[in-house]
């Protein structure tokens, strides 16, 4: 990846959409820094910015698209989804995995942060997360935890719920913030 790039399969800022788009800058980029045991030579660096206006940017990471609606970031115009028409910004899955495993080496400007991974799997629809009514009725199972910040390297592993409501695997939404609130 090199700079204003996105890791393959994943997608940052750069390709997102929305009205404020046009304010996006790069927050992610390739780090030499790897897990330990690892056979790789690189991860991902996702971080979050101030964005101006006393605003800070949450570093977002993600197989989906990144709709940009607001400048508020908890408005719920901001949101990740699958793009079920988009190779690029959607990840087609038909497994029922148990959990979903992800080491990370997470810093917080100050101890109090947490950052968040969230998996969902989904039927044929563009799932949104945080997802509203609608994209509730597609959920087969969810992954997420929100953690502190971790020293180091650390080996991380969310079991999914499966609550439903439905039933077909079709896609999967991983999404990684910089902060558990957005």
């Amino acid at each position: 990846v090199s700079s204003g790039e996105e890791p393959v399969n994943w997608n940052g800022f750069m390709t997102a959409q929305g009205g404020f788009s046009g304010f996006a800058d790069v927050q992610v980029e390739q780090s030499s820094l790897t897990r330990p045991g690892s056979t790789g030579t690189k991860s991902a660096r996702v971080w979050t910015r101030d964005a101006g206006f006393n605003v800070k940017a949450n570093g977002n990471l993600t197989l989906g698209k990144i709709n940009m609606g607001s400048i508020s970031a908890s408005d719920p115009a901001n949101y990740n989804f699958t793009e079920t028409g988009n190779a690029d910004h959607s990840e087609a899955f038909t497994d029922m995995p148990d959990s979903i495993v992800f080491w990370v080496d997470y810093t917080a400007a100050d101890g109090m942060q947490e950052a968040r991974m969230k998996a969902t799997l989904h039927d044929d629809y563009d799932y949104r997360d945080p997802e509203d009514a609608a994209a509730a009725d597609h959920v087969v199972a969810t992954a997420e935890l929100n953690y502190s910040p971790t020293g180091g390297w650390v080996r991380m592993a969310v079991a999914f719920d499966y609550s439903g409501p439905a039933s077909s695997v079709d896609y999967i939404l991983v999404t990684f913030a910089s902060n558990a609130v957005p």
